[in-house]
């Protein structure tokens, strides 16, 4: 005789395979939850490396915005120094 009685064995039986079964189900959970647990760290950590390059980039860019106006404004010194002496030349000759 059975402690719980004849009629509860295919009970305890299909309860004992749920619990199993549930159990399987928590660990395959588990590692799918580590597993995007590291795959959000991986992301970040590659987040914070695009942003770095864009920092990067956006100073490269002022650096180079820089240099063409100083590029530009020495150009243009140059040309009123030109024709301010072509001005006086002409001025000489007549």
């Amino acid at each position: 005789m059975a402690l719980f009685g004849d009629g509860n064995d295919e009970q305890i039986q299909a309860l004992q395979a749920e619990v199993e079964r549930l159990r399987e189900a928590n660990k395959k959970g588990s590692a799918e939850l580590a597993s995007a647990r590291q795959q959000a760290v991986d992301l970040k950590a590659e987040l914070t490396q695009s942003q770095a390059l864009i920092e990067a980039a956006r100073a490269a860019v002022l650096k180079a915005r820089k240099r063409q106006k100083n590029s530009v404004e020495r150009a243009n010194r140059f040309k009123a120094k030109t024709e301010k002496l072509a001005q006086g030349q002409a001025s000489t000759e007549q």
